[in-house]
């Protein structure tokens, strides 16, 4: 069984997104082992800059990346797929690994380091998305693909 990972900074979330979120979890429990790290959020000082905010936060994620699993950074910048495209990805990925790490940055985006040392830069769409609705599109997303890899008709 696949095992995915989302990795994000934020812990709070509003009642109707944690509400969603624990439904895709749910729906996915049957598809794959998902996990979700949550890491707090730096906050901001004077003597911190935007930058220096960013990779601590890109330290942050770090402690968790496991060296051996395929990792997706979220990135506004990165490709964009269409959802068929992102089901296929899953396939060709996991022919070479079981487990996915999905990274979702801070205010300021992951870190350079973090998107260096990624196989992968996904956007999953041009506009800015609050972390919380990313994280929501993401689970809905990996949801689909699972059910258009299974040709359900969830996916029309």
């Amino acid at each position: 069984m696949l095992k995915l990972e989302i990795i994000s900074i934020g812990t709070s979330y509003p009642a109707w997104i944690k509400e969603a979120l624990y439904e895709y979890q749910k729906r996915l429990d049957n598809e794959c082992k998902l996990s979700l790290k949550e890491i707090a959020i730096v906050k901001n000082n004077k003597k911190r800059n935007s930058q220096e905010k960013k990779i601590e936060e890109g330290r942050r994620i770090e402690s968790f990346i496991d060296r051996s699993s395929y990792i997706i950074a979220m990135d506004q910048h990165g490709v964009q797929w269409t959802s068929e495209i992102f089901a296929q990805k899953m396939i060709t990925w996991s022919l070479n690994r079981s487990k996915f790490q999905f990274l979702i940055g801070g205010s300021e985006g992951l870190s350079s380091a973090l998107l260096e040392r990624s196989d992968v830069i996904w956007s999953l769409s041009k506009l800015t998305l609050p972390h919380a609705v990313a994280r929501l599109v993401l689970l809905e997303q990996m949801y689909r693909a699972f059910m258009i890899n299974n040709k359900h008709p969830y996916h029309r």
